[in-house]
């Protein structure tokens, strides 16, 4: 009886004899043993000449000598259909079956010439696949034309070309071969000539675009500049906006820069990339299918250099066009790590809950963003907290799971220990700020609350991408609430108090820093706040601002209420215990 478990026991067996070929009826069954076997010789190009099948041993010789022999005997066209699967050796019985026929009857020129052309054909549509490093990623129709049984010439025709390997690749493959013979066949001066580097620079053979402050080379820098522009004038790209496209026109407008991108001032190349770099949430971002619990709406998961975002597909109506719309943004600093329990399932362990997400492209996703968590941490002076770290001991660090910790050398520490402080962030609410001081008016501004530093166990954190509030845009815009103030976005984990609280606040238990500035000269010596006993007078400095007093030269009209503002006390935030 013949069944699919007979036949493949009978092939297992054949091939522990290093017998690679069996027949099935007029199939010729061959086990790819990914090695040269001395089989494909003169001598067995002679053995099968002028044979019948079966009348010698299996072999691929005996089915191109079959095929040749009908075809002249018959006048008719013959066809060798090879199938299998990825890495079954499809490529190579193709040229073994072109060599026959060239040995057979040799014409010198013109099958060199045919044999000659299979490298160059691979170059441009064989890659590297996690099962063979020469797949084909394409399919190949051959003919050959004869004359009087002598080979005169071929065509080679490619149909169904996988054409979205150019723009992206699974994890551990590559792109097309002739990417990376050109980088590393041109002589030094032509790469230069050209702008080239290494393979490991670009986007498309390593599928991360992680653009930065400088774009080095005026080829790459005019070549961003002239997408953007492109596509700002270009309704059909929905990676962008319609607030974001009005502001670009705006900047191109203040810059004199038209449809053509009609400027050479690398200067404004620069502002016009670094803008759409940072202002635009989804252009830089490698976009895939996704979804998630019922009725949050997830239809998309972008993930780019500064994170994943979950996106929803907004309709054209008569006036805007079709948009994505950000319905939670994630940054790197978010996400300790990600993992797929099952077929499809995508499950990012955030600092303080789950995402889960569904997508078929799970395993591109997962690879893209371990790659830029992976590159992130290794600038990074942060860590995450993956555990509560608890401890009444005032020598050393309390924390609890997700806090950021920026990290700083100490001398002394013991073998596991680390030392830094926690870092959150601060959003200021300018509408509360004193009218007569510099930094009223205008958006709401970001910073960061350092607290105080400590020695802590190595084994409660993890490395962690540098908090993005520690760079966030001045411009950003965000949410108001019903009198109209800047409040904090949905992202913002921990929201502290107003600015003119914060500056008042004593500097021995807390410290602001603004844009730019060094948190490590800010060495907290006096009494520091934990989550363990401290006495009033720290709780009321931790809790309550200081009573606002106001100058000899203010309005006569505030002056009745100064007494009563004197005696006045702000919380700084919600109180969660008893006085």
């Amino acid at each position: 009886e013949v069944h699919e478990g007979a036949v493949l026991l009978n092939l297992k067996k054949r091939f522990e004899r290093e017998i690679i070929y069996t027949y099935i009826g007029s199939i010729l069954v061959s086990v790819n043993p990914y090695r040269m076997f001395n089989m494909y010789g003169t001598d067995m190009v002679l053995k099968h000449k002028g044979t019948a099948l079966g009348e010698n041993p299996p072999h691929l010789f005996a089915v191109a000598n079959v095929s040749y022999t009908k075809m002249m005997d018959a006048k008719q066209n013959q066809v060798i259909i090879i199938s299998g699967e990825s890495g079954s050796g499809k490529t190579e019985a193709t040229k073994l079956v072109l060599r026959y026929l060239a040995a057979i009857h040799h014409k010198h020129n013109v099958t060199q010439q045919i044999l000659e052309a299979a490298p160059l054909l691979e170059s441009f549509g064989n890659a590297k696949t996690v099962r063979n490093d020469n797949s084909s990623r394409f399919g190949k129709y051959v003919e050959i034309y004869l004359e009087e049984g002598v080979i005169s010439g071929a065509i080679t025709s490619q149909y169904l070309m996988e054409k979205s390997r150019i723009v992206f690749q699974a994890k551990d493959e590559r792109n097309y071969h002739i990417f990376y013979e050109m980088l590393s066949g041109l002589p030094l001066q032509q790469r230069q000539a050209f702008y080239l580097q290494e393979a490991e620079t670009y986007y498309y053979l390593n599928q991360v675009f992680y653009p930065k402050d400088n774009f080095n080379t005026p080829l790459l820098l005019e070549l961003l500049f002239r997408q953007i522009v492109h596509d700002t004038f270009s309704e059909a790209c929905i990676r962008i906006t319609q607030e974001e496209r009005a502001k670009m026109k705006a900047l191109f407008e203040e810059h004199q820069v038209g449809q053509g991108g009609d400027t050479q001032d690398e200067r404004v190349k620069k502002n016009i990339v670094t803008t759409a770099r940072d202002s635009w949430e989804i252009y830089f971002s490698r976009l895939f299918p996704a979804s998630g619990s019922v009725g949050t709406g997830v239809q998309v998961v972008s993930v780019s250099h500064r994170g994943i975002k979950l996106l929803k597909m907004v309709r054209s109506s008569a006036v805007a066009p079709d948009y994505f719309k950000v319905l939670r943004p994630y940054s790197y600093a978010d996400i300790l790590f990600v993992s797929i329990p099952s077929k499809n399932m995508l499950e990012f362990n955030l600092t303080n809950e789950k995402l889960i997400l569904f997508s078929a492209k799970a395993p591109q996703v997962k690879h893209m963003v371990d790659y830029f968590i992976t590159e992130l941490k290794k600038d990074s002076e942060y860590v995450v907290a993956v555990r509560n770290y608890i401890t009444e001991d005032r020598t050393l660090l309390s924390f609890h799971k997700g806090d950021i910790i920026r990290l700083h050398s100490a001398e002394g520490l013991e073998e596991g220990q680390r030392y830094g402080c926690i870092v959150r962030k601060k959003v200021m609410l300018l509408e509360e700020l004193q009218r007569d001081t510099p930094e009223f008016g205008g958006l709401g501004r970001y910073g960061a609350v350092y607290g105080r530093w400590g020695v802590f166990p190595g084994e409660c954190v993890q490395p962690v991408a540098a908090p993005d509030f520690l760079v966030l845009p001045a411009e950003r815009a965000e949410p108001r609430d019903r009198q109209g103030r800047v409040a904090a976005s949905a992202a913002i984990a921990v929201a502290m108090g107003s600015t003119v609280a914060a500056h008042q606040l004593d500097l021995n238990t807390e410290a602001v820093v603004g844009y730019g500035e060094d948190s490590r000269s800010l060495h907290l010596e006096g009494p520091s706040l934990q989550d363990s006993q401290y006495n009033m007078e720290e709780f009321s400095r931790k809790y309550y601002r200081q009573a606002r007093r106001h100058s000899d030269q203010q309005n006569t009209k505030r002056g009745s209420s100064a007494e009563t503002q004197l005696t006045r006390f702000n919380t700084l935030s919600p109180l969660s215990r008893s006085l």
